[in-house]
């Protein structure tokens, strides 16, 4: 999930709802690569 809100209950609420990541805009994009890279992809360095 992206969001340009940081609030901690947006990030729990996220959670709650099964998301499996959570990343804040703007969006690093080597943060954003290590997310992808948790969920099984193979994503080069």
């Amino acid at each position: 999930m992206t969001s340009a809100v940081s609030d901690k209950k947006y990030v729990v609420a996220a959670v709650q709802a099964n998301c499996n990541g959570f990343l804040v805009k703007p969006i690093d994009k080597n943060r954003l690569f290590d997310e992808i890279r948790k969920l099984g992809f193979d994503i080069p360095e």
